[in-house]
């Protein structure tokens, strides 16, 4: 019995549910086995518009009307230069304004990688389940009746295509969420995953672990395996610039001002894409030069986020200062404050310790620590042999600090226990060097003593009062950190700093502490002196107080848990 296939191919849209699937289980029928279109291996575009029937203007920009004379801002048509890239078995990282149509093309790369391989699989990976569905498999979904025109045996369920129907797994697609709060189990997902043929594909990569990158990169053995990072970038050390600046990834930068619906200024040309209205929106709300007009618009990464609890530019100032003392001969020694961050791991994180001398931090020392309790009698053989007061010394008694807390304490040294957790000091903010008093009204109300260490540190890196050596895990740790201030000042948890990092934390919170716990260089007070004895001085009673030094003051403070008076401040501006 002959069958019209062509003609039941026209008009498989058209078909009532129950014929649709009947018709579909004819076409599988007809040939078990799908076969790929080799033809197309180096021509994704041209595959899109033979067998998709996408209008190739779309892909490649520069086919429209009014790109003889524009000037490109990022990468010229930056969606064939996706492609080509791709065709050519390379990796590559694409950073994009919003609307430039970037998932789009991604979803059409997918199919066509599928279509033109056999065997061929494809993983992509988004931080959230919403994501993966609002984008690259919802446009999947969209162009499926035309592709499945080509593959009958082809089946498309919930984040996943197999080839071969079924339960097949040899041919297929499939879609993971790994947002930060993923567990192990997508990285070793992630690690297992193998074929002659594999494309990986990371959706909003600023979100995505770092341990699943790194998971793709060295899963990513045979000649024609592909990663492929898009996304809109944050800043200059989030996950999706370090992967596009990696040794052998080809940078493809989509700006929103080289797209067809601006640069023709017909905003209907591409439907549901940027617009000019929304361009010259964010333009005059932000500013050209604002961290989200250069991300959103330009797809120009920022040296930090928008909201970044510490500006690069206050560290590269605090790093100019410290290179001028060195210059100098100025740099102190005399230890004033000294911050750790303890583990207990061999292979794990890391231990920290630094040290401040004045307002110059002149260490800062990494190192795996087995031993929390060995690290307590390391800190105290410090203290003995720099002459540092303990109550100087902070560290984080959460977890495995607690031993070292413990340890130090055992042996007569009452160090500073730090719980991050915990409710903030009140009036505790710290003054800058060289004031009366060292403590002073907070200008900020704090979610918790974490947020108020660290906006700590902000403050003094803004007001260029802290003068450190530039190091690179130190200022990544530093400007990852986010913040939010209303109702209460909180800075982002430190769980959430480990997966966008790829590591804990480790210098950034010994710095943060050492520079709570430091002491400030505060100017001893005026001795109270009577000259002409009136009555009702007690001379005596005062008398103690012109030998006590400004340490001395503050020790006395600390026990008698009163702060020092003070006249109040205004509240800091934030940005």
């Amino acid at each position: 019995m002959g069958y019209d296939i062509d003609g039941l191919l026209a008009r498989l849209d058209q078909l009532p549910p129950r014929e649709h699937r009947e018709a579909m289980q004819l076409l599988g029928s007809l040939d078990d086995d799908p076969v790929p279109h080799t033809d197309y291996q180096q021509d994704p575009v041209g595959w899109a518009e033979a067998h998709l029937g996408i209008d190739p203007r779309t892909l490649l920009w520069s086919l429209n009307d009014g790109y003889a004379d524009h000037h490109w801002d990022g990468t010229e048509d930056p969606l064939m230069a996706l492609y080509a890239a791709v065709a050519a078995w390379k990796d590559v990282g694409v950073e994009s304004g919003t609307g430039t149509g970037k998932s789009y093309a991604v979803a059409i790369l997918i199919l066509w990688f599928l279509a033109c391989w056999e065997n061929a699989l494809a993983f992509t990976f988004a931080p959230a389940e919403k994501q993966l569905k609002l984008y690259i498999w919802k446009n999947i979904g969209e162009m499926w009746p035309q592709f499945q025109r080509h593959f009958p045996t082809a089946q498309l369920t919930e984040l996943c295509i197999r080839m071969r129907g079924g339960t097949d797994e040899s041919w297929a697609a499939h879609g993971y969420a790994v947002g930060i709060r993923a567990d192990e189990k997508v990285a070793t997902r992630a690690a297992g995953m193998h074929g002659p043929h594999m494309l990986l594909v990371y959706e909003e990569t600023p979100g995505i672990p770092a341990q699943v990158l790194e998971a793709g990169e060295n899963t990513c053995t045979a000649p024609h395996n592909i990663r492929v990072a898009i996304g809109n970038p944050n800043h200059r050390l989030d996950p999706l610039h370090k992967f596009c600046t990696s040794a052998g990834v080809v940078h493809v930068r989509a700006s929103a001002l080289d797209h067809p619906n601006v640069v023709t200024g017909n905003d209907d040309l591409v439907p549901g894409a940027i617009s000019r209205k929304s361009i010259d929106r964010r333009r005059q709300k932000y500013g050209e030069s604002s961290p989200v007009y250069q991300s959103r618009v330009r797809g120009e990464s920022p040296e930090q986020a928008s909201d970044a609890l510490v500006r690069l530019e206050w560290l590269d100032r605090a790093a100019a200062r410290f290179q001028a003392r060195r210059a100098a001969g100025t740099i102190p020694t005399v230890i004033s404050g000294k911050g750790v961050d303890v583990a207990n791991s061999e292979h794990g994180d890391r231990a920290c310790i630094v040290d401040f001398s004045e307002n110059v931090c002149i260490r800062v020392d990494a190192f795996q620590c087995p031993d929390a309790n060995k690290l307590g009698r390391q800190v105290v053989l410090e203290i003995d042999g720099s002459g540092l007061a303990p109550m100087r010394v902070g560290i984080d008694t959460i977890g495995v600090g607690a031993g070292t807390v413990n340890e130090c304490h055992r042996l007569g040294r009452h160090v500073q226990a730090l719980n991050a957790s915990a409710a903030p000091t009140i009036n505790a903010e710290k003054v800058a060097d060289g004031k009366v008093y060292e403590w002073a009204a907070d200008a900020n109300i704090f979610r918790n003593l974490r947020s108020q260490m660290y906006w700590q540190c902000r403050e003094d890196f803004r007001n260029d009062t802290i003068d450190v050596e530039y190091d690179q895990e130190l200022w990544e740790e530093l400007t990852c950190p986010t913040f939010v201030d209303e109702p209460k000042t909180l800075v982002e948890p430190k769980e959430e700093i480990r997966e966008r990092l790829g590591r804990s934390p480790d210098k950034a919170d010994a710095f943060v502490m050492a520079n709570w716990v430091r002491a400030r260089a505060v100017a001893p007070p005026k001795p109270i002196i009577a000259k002409d004895r009136s009555p009702g001085y007690d001379y005596a009673k005062h008398q103690p107080r012109e030998r006590q030094t400004a340490e001395q003051e503050v020790a006395l403070m600390i026990q008698r848990a009163q702060p020092y008076p003070t006249a109040g401040r205004h509240r800091i501006p934030r940005r």
